[in-house]
């Protein structure tokens, strides 16, 4: 089932990229899938607030004489905000930090020249980042943290240390995913001054980022985003009209059905998917018919030539999403009947100047085709869009 569903988005968004030509990728894409709509646009604000963990191993050199180097591991939890951008990801956040060290200092006794110290310490830290992306999916840059607090202690004397900036590199790499970000890096930073006192951090990160509220995805190309809208579904009567002529079934769509980009034989990309779910459908009913032919009738422009290229571009446009999705090609057929005077339907909000009928030879099982048409077009006829509970 997930299968099929995303094979059926990509198709519809290569088709539309296809035939749409030097269209801008920013340009917002719609797509109703169940009962939720995706508006795919530009990111107003492309925010993520991640939560993570940094862990590794910490060296401290102390200035004092007879004190020896401390070592040993650290581990971080932090907060994050990262803003997501084409070429650079900016990034900044608090955390908390946890030490256990050991070292050794020189005894004034000459019996026991050294005494090992067990030191643990724990403070606050303010981190800020800039990595500029390589790839999708790796980045590479700067990253400062800067400690602080009186329980930052690296070495047997107490406030040695009540403050520690350290400076570095990270690289990390990103997956993007339905559900946020999943971040794996590593770091390796020294203290920045130096103030003859040498300090080196170097470990792993592990980072999970939600987008802000309303957002589903965060892409690279476009800093786009996927917006989830809840839709509220209305019932509609069977306006899907059958007229037999011979053995030949006309089946002719609402106004509102199918909509093509304005002046251009382009399916509008939200209408995409639903005419390939339409053709699965066709597709399990193909033995009950035997071929089936696309009939595109524009409104009149008083064009007459340039009425029958529109009409036979756009009815040649639906054949390919349909065959693209399965239908076998040498039983769907296309024709463009030209324009003539269209009077908009009594009971449609829409403007659309077009018809669009599916005319089947023989059928064998009408009623089942009309209830699959039927319902096709109840899928369709959603006329408002609700966040949360309320409606625009």
């Amino acid at each position: 089932m997930a299968a099929d569903h995303i094979r059926r988005v990509l198709t519809a968004s290569a088709l539309f990229f296809h035939t749409q030509g030097l269209a801008s990728e920013n340009a917002p894409q719609v797509t109703v899938r169940n009962s939720e709509k995706y508006v795919r646009g530009n990111a107003p604000v492309p925010l993520v607030l991640q939560m993570g963990t940094d862990a590794g191993y910490l060296s401290h050199t102390p200035t004092i004489p007879d004190e020896g180097p401390f070592n040993g591991s650290f581990l971080n939890g932090k907060a994050m905000a990262s803003f997501l951008f084409q070429d650079v990801i900016a990034e900044a956040g608090l955390g908390w930090s946890y030490s256990a060290l050991y070292g050794v200092t020189r005894s004034e006794n000459p019996a026991v020249p050294s005494i090992g110290h067990r030191i643990y310490t724990q403070s606050a830290f303010a981190e800020g980042g800039l990595r500029f992306r390589l790839t999708d999916k790796f980045n590479l840059g700067i990253i400062v943290q800067d400690y602080f607090g009186t329980d930052l202690t690296l070495s047997q004397r107490k406030n040695l240390v009540s403050n520690m900036l350290l400076g570095g590199g990270m690289m990390a790499v990103d997956i993007l995913s339905d559900s946020g970000i999943f971040r794996l890096g590593a770091a390796l930073m020294a203290e920045i001054p130096d103030n003859q006192r040498r300090v080196l951090s170097y470990g792993l990160t592990l980072q999970f980022g939600i987008p802000l509220r309303g957002y589903d995805i965060l892409l690279r190309k476009t800093d786009v985003v996927v917006r989830t809208e809840k839709i509220q579904k209305v019932e509609v009567p069977k306006i899907v009209t059958r007229s037999v002529v011979r053995d030949v079934s006309k089946f002719s769509l609402p106004r509102n059905a199918l909509r093509f980009l304005r002046g251009q034989a382009v399916l509008a990309p939200e209408d995409q998917a639903f005419l390939i779910d339409l053709a699965q459908e066709l597709k399990q009913l193909q033995e009950t018919w035997r071929t089936v032919t696309v009939e595109v009738t524009v409104k009149s422009s008083g064009d007459s030539v340039r009425d029958k290229k529109i009409s036979e571009a756009r009815a040649q446009s639906l054949r390919n999403v349909l065959v693209s999705a399965g239908l076998p090609a040498q039983r769907v057929f296309s024709a463009g009947l030209g324009g003539k005077q269209i009077v908009p339907d009594r009971n449609s909000q829409s403007n659309s100047g077009q018809l669009i009928e599916l005319s089947f030879s023989g059928l064998t099982q009408p009623d089942e085709l009309n209830d699959t048409l039927n319902n096709f077009v109840r899928r369709k006829a959603i006329p408002e869009t609700c966040r949360g509970e309320k409606c625009n």
